[in-house]
């Protein structure tokens, strides 16, 4: 299965694989124009979500999650073990399209997460990226099946993950226009402050 964001959007994607209880790969991708309006060639956005029997089972960005370890540290963090990446014994992971995820389970291996908080951060990151992904109306889309994902940590259903979090981008597309990202206010040009006249005092009307 393969096509065009703009001849189907990536709910009904979502949700044909999981009426057809499909098992495989969604790869999606995008291309950015430069912002300046230069010649800059365009850069792909891509992203990955990995489905067992129609359910929810990994999802990253190409560039952020599945290449780099940033985003599993970042989770970490909530769980005061940052440091745990450095620490671990990662010797037997698999070097695989999906390291982070590869990462994750060493760390449930080692006791170092929790099953509990294994699978929190697994649903986080299956969350964020669908946050993306539901905001696209371009770019083109391969689903190619294949084994499922293994060890499988967990398994989500589509359509309550998807309901929910098409309510979020709603409002975040509301909220957009009036928020300020930080970038933007990072390169902003610095405003030299108005110099502000000072009063004139008012002579009294006569008799007061």
């Amino acid at each position: 299965m393969q096509g065009n964001l703009q001849e189907i959007d990536i709910r009904s994607i979502l949700q044909l694989i999981a009426l057809g209880q499909r098992t495989g790969e969604l790869f999606v991708e995008i291309y950015r124009r430069d912002r300046q309006g230069g010649s800059s060639p365009a850069t792909p956005d891509s992203w990955f979500v990995f489905f067992d029997n129609g359910k929810l089972v990994y999802a990253a960005d190409g560039a952020s999650g599945a290449l780099k370890l940033q985003r599993l540290r970042d989770y970490l963090y909530r769980y005061r073990l940052a440091s745990a990446l450095k620490e671990a014994d990662f010797s037997a992971v698999a070097v695989t399209h999906v390291p982070e995820y590869g990462y994750l389970w060493s760390l449930l291996e080692q006791h170092v997460l929790s099953p509990v908080q294994g699978r929190a951060i697994l649903r986080r990151m299956i969350r964020e990226t669908l946050f993306d992904l539901l905001g696209l109306h371009d770019g083109k889309f391969t689903f190619e099946t294949s084994v499922s994902l293994a060890p499988q940590l967990s398994a989500f259903e589509v359509e309550p993950l998807v309901k929910d979090i098409v309510k979020q981008v709603q409002l975040w597309k509301q909220l957009h226009p009036h928020v300020r990202s930080p970038e933007a206010a990072r390169d902003a040009p610095a405003r030299r402050p108005r110099r502000v006249p000072a009063r004139r005092r008012h002579a009294q009307p006569p008799g007061l």
